[in-house]
Order: structure tokens, then sequence, then C-alpha cells
């Protein structure tokens, strides 16, 4: 296929660019939004793969919109791209516009779906392919998969393995595209859920209400890249980037630091105490959470 417009910001639009054109098809541009533009990666694997790098202020603007039809492009593609498209956009392609979505659907819409499926404890991570309209999510989905989400598996680990199933994804469905033999599936809104950006206030550990699987699993959900789940010591603030379900079931006080025979700090949860193996006390270098004093 030709005349494809991509819209990439991240690894996962990159990846999945180099392996459409890997597979002979032909990118017109890659649109990176101007918080990106100068973005030395983007920049280097666009030359490499002889694209054109089209930096956009807003790509629902009028004026941009007429750049990219001049283009008279095929198909867009979505790939980590930040900006909702709005329907003057969405009808410039003739074949309409695709997005790679990080979340099972119609389960996980909306933003955020790789961390919210690790803080969901789900068993196994779901990304998918969707035809975009003005909705949020709901196109028809046009493919997806899965793989195993291991309880120590963090934010970086899902992003790797999702950054290699995407390009093969994307590929499958450019070719049945072609082709003319691509099937979607129509989503069951009766289960649709919605999901909202995270942002790092979202981040606040309740040692009170909520049980150290809980807390395991927001602190991996969140960690690097991110800005880590956080609580309080005092007027200070503690960032836990990695944590461990404790091997022993300690109990006691929600939110009391513990050392056990030189080994900690353990942090009581709601029913059980997890063991905090990297964190961080806000304007403290290399501080140590002492035992007995209580986190909120």
């Amino acid at each position: 296929m030709n005349g494809i417009v991509f819209f990439v910001s991240g690894q996962r639009g990159l990846r999945s660019l180099a392996a459409l054109c890997g597979r002979g098809h032909g990118v017109s541009c890659a649109v990176v939004p101007r918080l990106r533009g100068e973005d030395r990666t983007i920049r280097e694997t666009c030359r490499d793969l002889a694209v054109d790098v089209v930096v956009a202020d807003d790509v629902n603007d009028q004026s941009f919109i007429d750049i990219l039809q001049s283009r008279r492009p095929q198909l867009f593609v979505i790939g980590g791209f930040p900006i909702i498209f709005k329907r003057p956009l969405l009808d410039v392609p003739v074949l309409g516009t695709i997005n790679l979505h990080g979340g099972r659907l119609p389960e996980y819409r909306g933003g955020s779906p790789l961390n919210w499926q690790i803080i969901e404890g789900e068993p196994e991570i779901g990304i998918s392919i969707v035809r975009t309209d003005e909705g949020i999510d709901n196109g028809d989905v046009l493919a997806e998969t899965t793989f195993p989400l291991g309880i120590n598996d963090d934010i970086q680990t899902v992003h790797a393995a999702a950054n290699e199933e995407f390009p093969r994804l994307l590929v499958d469905v450019v070719e049945a595209m072609d082709r003319g033999d691509l099937v979607g599936r129509a989503q069951d809104e009766t289960v649709a859920r919605y999901w909202h950006q995270r942002n790092e206030e979202d981040g606040r550990i309740d040692w009170c209400k909520d049980g150290a699987l809980r807390i395991h699993n927001l602190v991996r959900a969140i960690t690097y890249p991110y800005p880590a789940a956080y609580c309080r010591w005092g007027d200070k603030r503690v960032r836990i980037f990695r944590a461990e379900l404790a091997s022993m079931t300690i109990c006691g006080v929600p939110g009391r630091v513990i050392w056990l025979q030189g080994r900690g700090p353990y942090v009581v949860c709601a029913d059980r105490a997890i063991l905090l193996t990297e964190y961080s006390v806000e304007e403290v270098a290399a501080a140590l959470l002492p035992n007995g004093v209580h986190l909120r």
C-alpha cells in the first residue's frame, strides 16, 4: 500500500513504522507533535527509513489538514500520538484511520490502558488495532492479541512486549486491507469500560484502604519512565519504584515501617506487608526509612 501517513510519538509508532517500510509499504510522511519535533531518535529513524518528518502544532487546524490533503493519503495510522482527531481530519484519508491501542477492547477504552491493566491485576495484557472515528476507541477491532503478565512484570516490560507485537499486527492489517479481505470485529457496548488518562496525583498510595497486591500492582504499573507511586513520611514525599510481595505474612497498623532481622523496609498494607526494594525520599540523598515510622 502507498500513501500512508503515520502519526508517531514514541517507540510504539517508530517500531511499527519501520515494519511497514520493511515490507515495502509507502509511507508518505511521519507526523510528529511539536513537543517531540526535535527528538533525535524520531529524526534519525525517519531519516534511515527515507520518510519525511512533518512537525504539527495542531493536527486539527484546517491549514495543517490542507497540507495532508495535498499528499492524497490513503490511510492514517496513529502510533502513540497524543492528540484526539476531529471529524475534518478523520475524513481526509480514503481508507480511514486506524489506531494502535494498548488495551483489550471494549474493556479498556480511553487513557493509560497498559497501566490500568497492570493496576487491575489482569493475568494477561491485551492490545488492539482499532478503526478510529469520533468516539472513544469504539470502532471495529481490526486485530488484537494478548501476552502473559507475570507477577513481577512492570510497565517497562509490558511496553517492550507490546512494542514487539504491534508491528506484526499492523503489517497484517495493512496487507489485509490492501488485499480487500480485512474483517473487523464490532465491539460489545454492554461490556465497554472507559478509563481516564492517569496523572501524577493518581499515584498516591492508600496504605489503609488497599491490600499488598493492589499496592504492588500500582507500584509496578507506574514505575520508570513514569513518576512512580508515592506516599508521605512527615512532610516529605517518598517515591516507590520497586516492591515485592513479602514471603512471610507481616501484619499490623497500615503504613507502619518494619525492619526484621536487618531486612526491610516492609510496609504494612490493609491486609499484610510489602517489601520496598527501590525507593527515594524527597530531598534526602540515600535515605533509609527507619523502623517504626508511619507512612501516609
